[in-house]
């Protein structure tokens, strides 16, 4: 048995009310002040919950898992493949895990201007060894 379908009318295929309605949150959207800092210059403030960030060192990490072992969470994921650990949030203060890593490859860190991306730890390595050989 074949079902027929009706034809759609040209006013199904195309609404100008579904225009019209994208334009109008286009030209909302326009005219709402910009909320873009500029970070060097205006830094935004941590919020009361803050509590602090791991920093952590791929080069010192052995991959011994103490600090998935230490976590009393378990929120700590050791990734064998990256060789590297799935940070969280939850601890505050001094964490376990921290104390436990033999290698010091995770640190602790209670203000959010000391911690680094691993991006700006290699720009300085580099930055040191060219200056180093000039």
């Amino acid at each position: 048995m074949q079902v027929e379908y009706p034809k759609p009318d040209w006013t199904e295929k195309f609404l100008l009310l579904d225009l019209f309605e994208g334009l109008k949150t286009t030209l909302r959207e326009l005219f709402k002040p910009k909320v873009t800092i500029q970070y060097p210059e205006e830094r935004m403030e941590p919020t009361e919950r803050f509590r602090g960030m791991f920093r952590f060192s791929f080069d010192r990490c052995i991959g011994c898992k103490l600090c998935v072992i230490a976590c009393p969470f378990g929120s700590v994921r050791y990734d064998s493949v990256v060789k590297s650990i799935a940070k969280c949030d939850t601890c505050a203060g001094a964490p376990q895990c921290v104390a436990m890593c033999p290698n010091e490859a995770l640190e602790f860190v209670e203000d959010a201007e000391q911690t680094r991306s691993r991006k700006q730890v290699l720009a300085d390595k580099f930055k040191t060894i060219f200056e180093d050989v000039n």
